[in-house]
């Protein structure tokens, strides 16, 4: 062999394993984030809920449910729960989620009470993979007993 046919084989053979190790690594992502009263929320019930998220103040729970795929150990999710007042958003709780394996699977993170009642007003739902802002999401809380 000449020392072109050499040289050609190497670097095919380097441009094949990058493909390969390329095509194999996947990327970490959250496919989705709803914000539900249901922690045991599936793909298969989103069908059937409502676009406009609305609770109300005494609902016991309001959870932030992420559907995520490909995370490793080393990734971080945030989760910001913000109530916007006076046209100004104010972070009101601040979750930070550290995988404990590699998968892919649902993250539950729940909205804390104080002295058992949830602030009426409108709120946003910031969610950050590896401090990279990837969805926001808005629901409403009200003083009267209707939930979605």
């Amino acid at each position: 062999m000449s020392r072109k046919t050499i040289i050609l084989l190497i670097l095919i053979t380097i441009i094949l394993i990058i493909i390969s190790v390329a095509t194999v690594v996947k990327n970490p992502c959250i496919k989705g984030a709803y914000i539900s009263c249901d922690k045991e929320l599936t793909i298969d019930k989103l069908e059937s809920c409502s676009n406009e998220v609305k609770f109300s103040c005494h609902d016991s729970k309001i959870y932030a449910i992420l559907f995520v795929e490909d995370l490793s150990s080393k990734d971080k999710i945030t989760v910001n729960w913000n109530i916007i007042q006076d046209n100004t958003e104010k972070t009101i709780q601040e979750s930070i989620i550290y995988p404990e394996k590699d998968g892919t699977g649902k993250v539950i993170i729940s909205l804390a009470r104080r002295n058992k009642t949830l602030l009426p007003g409108n709120y946003t739902v910031e969610i950050f993979l590896n401090d990279i802002k990837v969805i926001t999401r808005q629901f409403n809380i009200e003083n009267s007993s209707t939930t979605n």
